[in-house]
């Protein structure tokens, strides 16, 4: 399938060998092409065409791409810092940088703005051409910050060894926001706060010097809104397997940048948080949850 493609029904019928398969259609990106595919559960159909339709789109603005690859701002510098951070390469920091950029100038992160269709497929190709080029270049801005707030965040982290528990704990927090392809998987609505997560885990570390008993404290306070999602989260991605994208409770995906914004919350509220949070309204949001 290229960009050419029919209609999709709503739900499909398959013949595959003696098996009738009924279910969601959708295209699955196979590379250099897409294929027509049905599945059984409509969120699970729905991740792999919003990969398909991706796909697609790379390949009607393959040139455009080639060209705004070339003109990413500042490449030295965001190398070097990809390099170190994540042992990664400069190619592949600069592919994360145009796969976010095309999503979001293809909207494919908005269900409603999917095309079903080749006429809405074109319109979205025409669409994205003439915003791609901005938001490649906000989007690179968006990850210098995020790589130059957590250089600073791993340094002041590493001089705090001798508080063990402090020291585990960022080190895991860290760990979670950077995991193996963030850039690319952490949804663009939070990675543009990831620079204010690096700056609150720096100014905890520099509080640590005098106020390492009210950091403990705050940490035990939080502990078991912690564990509670991560007891939560552990049990849905080994229940989902391989699909665990398209299966999670989007509540849990939601509480857990709720609890990102607790940390700023309690270890360094000077940055501010977008909404008001605090260890009794996270909470409250988690009986909902756990209802």
């Amino acid at each position: 399938v290229t960009g050419d493609f029919e209609p999709l029904a709503e739900l499909m019928r398959m013949q595959k060998g003696t098996q009738t398969l009924f279910g969601d259609p959708a295209l699955q990106d196979k590379g250099e092409h897409c294929e027509l595919t049905v599945w059984d559960d409509e969120l699970q159909a729905r991740a792999v065409h919003t990969r398909g339709l991706l796909r697609l789109a790379r390949i009607a603005l393959k040139e455009n791409l080639k060209h705004l690859e070339r003109n990413i701002p500042d490449t030295t510098q965001l190398g070097m810092l990809f390099v170190g951070l994540t042992g990664g390469t400069l190619e592949q920091v600069k592919a994360d940088i145009l796969t976010v950029s095309l999503r979001r100038a293809c909207q494919l992160d908005d269900a409603q703005h999917e095309p079903s269709d080749a006429a809405s497929f074109n319109q979205m190709i025409e669409q994205a051409k003439t915003r791609l080029g901005l938001i490649v270049q906000e989007v690179a801005r968006v990850v210098m910050s995020v790589l130059s707030e957590w250089q600073n965040a791993q340094k002041k982290w590493a001089g705090i060894k001798t508080h063990a528990a402090q020291y585990k704990d960022i080190g895991e927090q860290i760990a979670r926001l950077t995991q193996k392809g963030f850039i690319e998987h952490t949804p663009y609505a939070q990675l543009v706060h990831y620079p204010r997560y690096f700056k609150a885990i720096a100014l905890r570390c520099d509080k640590l010097k005098g106020g390492l008993e009210r950091d403990s404290q705050l940490m035990r306070d939080m502990a078991p809104l912690v564990q509670n999602w991560q007891r939560e989260f552990g049990a849905q991605i080994s229940q989902s397997g391989a699909n665990h994208e398209a299966a999670l409770d989007q509540r849990l995906l939601e509480f857990r940048w709720l609890l990102e914004e607790l940390r700023i919350g309690l270890f360094a509220q000077e940055l501010r948080t977008p909404m008001p949070v605090s260890i009794k309204r996270l909470y409250k949001v988690w009986e909902s949850i756990a209802r």
